[in-house]
Parts: C-alpha cells; structure tokens; sequence
C-alpha cells in the first residue's frame, strides 16, 4: 500500500498542537540555556584573545629592557620582601 503524502498545510494544523502543548517549554528553556552558554563562550574567547595578545606585548618588551629596567620592573612588582632567620 503507497505512503500519502499530505501538504504543509494540511500538516501542521494537526501536529502543531501536540508539539506546542508537550515540548515547547522544555525546547525553549534548552534554546535559551545553549543561547547563553554560546555568549559566556564568546565572551571567554573574547577574553583569552586579549590576554594572548597583551601578553605576548609585555613578553616582547621584557626581552627588550637592560637591566635598570629590569629592576625597576622588580621594585614595582616586589613592594616588600622579609626575611626571617627563624625559618628556614
């Protein structure tokens, strides 16, 4: 026995009640959920570009300072440093 085809619009008047009633709240919260999974992952990716590019910069220039810079950039980054003979 061949398969009857029916057309669009003859379909989804038929189905378009059951998916809408049964499925629909759970396909949109998982479309909202990958909606917002997809901007925290660009937002991440946005992020790590500039990390990689900032410190490929500060990379670059490190290579290139003599040693008085050097120091100044340890003074900078280092405000204190302690001792304690008790410890060792």
């Amino acid at each position: 026995m061949p398969k009857a085809l029916i057309d669009k619009a003859e379909f989804e008047p038929r189905i378009g009640g059951h998916v809408k009633t049964a499925r629909c709240p759970q396909l949109q919260e998982r479309h909202q959920a990958a909606l917002e999974a997809a901007e925290v992952e660009r937002d991440l990716s946005l992020v790590i570009s500039v990390w990689k590019t900032s410190s490929a910069k500060v990379a670059t220039r490190l290579d290139g300072l003599d040693r008085a810079g050097m120091q100044e950039i340890i003074r900078i980054l280092v405000r204190r440093i302690e001792i304690d003979d008790a410890r060792h």
